[in-house]
């Protein structure tokens, strides 16, 4: 995972901060992130994967409807109907029993996006994590009920663990699914470019089909300006064109990405010049070939302005804002890497998520500890030292997990780990 379009979705624009050798709010880094300075010996190499044991003591289960009912029947627990996942509105679909050994199957499984909630009780002050396959993905802890909702979650491969509780205590997962209306925005025909999405707010958008141009007024103001594209159609061979522009053409089938193609195809199109008045997209049968009149096609094109100001870190942008696992995160810390390898981060409030800034490293990981299981997943450096920084990140760490691992090799090496927190 060493881009956010390996995690999932996301941006890549960012922040504020002239990095030289200081951290983001020392102050808050130093109470919030907190060195460990031990290293391991023979640490744990370019390791990844989590010890598969299954801990099945005490868990239990709370009744499932067949059907979406009212969220009063998970046991009292106020499970919301609806939620919103980055705009898009979701309706609980169904809930799911824990099996005496853990497991949770869906089924029927979902076949289209889905986010899902843990909801457990009786846990005193133990807690309970639902697993993804090698992955944490949703905890509750004692004095919770309910974990917040978490996206790209397989059908798959789930569990529940529980650690420290009594035997009363249960669990169940409640899945959510589209309800098909869109996010605020400009859409057509289930497709919006958002209004919002982390750190970007639309200026203008446009949709055309056929023939005829996808066109859009140009502000003055060309600051922090984001492009973004899109183009969906059944005839194979076609190709989305920038007006104005004798190169660059890209095939249609790769800017089809669903219903949100704002973040998802950010940076497809060559932001405008100073003096432009308007911006274009067409459509051409072949990427040489005449416009695709009489064909079906719905494509169209966006601009997002930046709302949070950029920062530098080693010399490279890193996103202040992203989108991940179905929620928005902020950077909140930036500390240097001082060879320590080991640092802990507080999770004692809520989950976060953390990503590695690196320079002029021969190889190296990125990775966290401290789940019920004691493994560690997270993600690769690059094997060749580069004077170009890179950016690596790791999934979610969930509440409760906190020791991160951040192991550089190469005596040029330099990193920074960086720290995001929900929004």
């Amino acid at each position: 995972m060493n881009t956010l379009d390996d995690l999932r979705t996301i941006l890549e624009r960012e922040a504020a901060f002239d990095d030289t050798e200081r951290h983001v709010r020392p102050a808050a880094v130093r109470q919030r992130v907190r060195t460990v300075r031990r290293r391991r010996a023979g640490a744990v190499a370019m390791a990844a994967a989590v010890m598969l044991v299954a801990a099945t003591a005490g868990v239990g289960v709370l009744r499932s409807p067949s059907s979406p009912e009212p969220a009063e029947t998970l046991e009292d627990v106020q499970v919301p109907q609806r939620i919103d996942v980055y705009g898009f509105p979701y309706k609980l679909a169904s809930t799911h029993r824990v099996a005496g050994d853990g497991t949770v199957v869906l089924d029927p499984a979902p076949e289209g996006p889905t986010a899902v909630r843990l909801v457990s009780t009786g846990l005193g002050s133990g807690e309970a994590t639902l697993w993804s396959g090698y992955y944490p993905v949703a905890r509750v802890r004692g004095g919770e009920q309910v974990s917040p909702a978490t996206t790209g979650v397989g059908a798959s491969g789930l569990r529940v663990e529980f650690v420290g509780t009594p035997d009363v205590a249960e669990a169940e997962v409640a899945v959510y699914e589209p309800t098909g209306e869109l996010a605020p925005g400009i859409s057509s025909d289930g497709v919006v470019f958002r209004q919002q999405y982390a750190g970007h707010e639309l200026v203008a958008a446009a949709f055309s089909r056929g023939a005829d141009d996808a066109r859009i007024s140009a502000p003055e103001d060309l600051a922090g300006l984001e492009t973004s594209a899109y183009c969906r159609s059944s005839t194979p061979g076609l190709w989305l064109h920038q007006d104005g522009l004798t190169a660059g053409a890209t095939p249609c089938e790769d800017l089809d990405a669903g219903a949100d193609p704002g973040p998802a195809n950010e940076s497809a199109l060559a932001p405008p010049r100073s003096g432009d008045g308007s911006m274009a997209v067409y459509v051409t049968q072949g990427e040489d070939g005449p416009r695709a009149a009489g064909v079906d096609v719905l494509f169209g094109l966006a601009l997002y302005r930046e709302t949070v100001a950029p920062t530098r870190v080693l010399g490279t942008d890193v996103p202040p804002v992203l989108e991940q696992a179905g929620r928005t995160w902020q950077l909140t810390d930036v500390v240097r890497w001082d060879g320590s390898d080991f640092y802990e981060v507080d999770t004692s409030d809520d989950d976060a998520l953390v990503a590695a800034a690196y320079v002029g490293a021969t190889g190296g990981f990125l990775s966290w500890h401290g789940a019920p299981e004691g493994g560690w997943v997270g993600s690769n450096a690059s094997g060749q030292a580069s004077d170009s920084p890179s950016v690596m990140y790791a999934p979610v760490l969930l509440s409760g997990d906190h020791t991160v691992q951040l192991h550089l090799e190469g005596p040029d090496a330099q990193g920074r780990l960086l720290v995001y927190r929900p929004v």
